[in-house]
């Protein structure tokens, strides 16, 4: 087998997130000091590389995110089984505390859309209830499928993940690009709007904010896509 020596680019593809074999994903994410996206760059490399190449068993996938900050990277690497999780996507070290998941709800999007960006954003909860809890209201009363409002465009889907000991939850929205992601933040995310406000009003839910990425690279069964 031949060595695989591809340059990523943002345009790499990004995992199958609703994929139904997957038990668990594991997310990280790395600052730097000051943005450099020639460090940010190496150090996703590293990231993607991390396998080399003999995966542990049960990876499914790992993907490798650029922050649009220029000083962000992310990890995102599904698991087949919780339970038997290498120890070191448990530990913490500098790409901080890891948030191991699960997937508790996905919405499709309206429309096929081609994901360019996506939006990692984050809470911190008092039980994994509280997470389902906001999760099945924002759905219920706030989701365009349900209330019928019109959709933004170039919206992909959305993957609603709690972690395994109830104390995060991370929604992995897809877009088409970042001035889709800011149009809804500017049109339908401000303080006084119902989905803000409903952060705001859910006892046990503490929102920390978002972040912005491009895809850098996925490994796929031990080899980059």
């Amino acid at each position: 087998m031949t060595e695989h020596t591809e340059t990523h680019t943002e345009t790499s593809p990004l995992p199958d997130v609703s994929r139904t074999d997957a038990d668990a994903a594991v997310v990280r994410t790395l600052t730097l000091d000051a943005p450099d996206p020639v460090a940010q760059r190496r150090t996703a490399e590293a990231a993607l590389r991390r396998w080399g190449a003999a995966p542990p068993a049960g990876l499914l996938s790992h993907s490798v995110l650029l922050g649009t900050d220029e000083r962000t990277v992310s990890q995102y690497t599904q698991w087949a089984d919780v339970d038997a999780l290498p120890g070191e996507e448990h530990e913490a070290g500098a790409w901080g505390s890891p948030v191991v998941a699960r997937v508790y709800r996905s919405v499709p999007p309206a429309q096929r859309v081609r994901a360019r960006m996506v939006v990692l954003i984050s809470f911190d909860l008092d039980t994994a209830a509280t997470g389902r809890a906001f999760v099945d209201e924002l759905l219920a009363s706030h989701h365009p499928l349900s209330t019928g409002a019109a959709e933004v465009d170039n919206l992909g889907a959305s993957h609603f993940h709690l972690s395994v000991d109830g104390s995060k939850m991370i929604n992995w929205a897809e877009f088409a690009a970042e001035n889709t992601h800011q149009r809804l933040v500017e049109t339908r995310l401000r303080e006084d709007d119902p989905v803000p406000r409903l952060v705001a009003s859910t006892p046990g839910l503490t929102g920390r904010g978002f972040r912005r990425y491009r895809p850098y690279g996925t490994v796929t069964g031990g080899h980059p896509s």
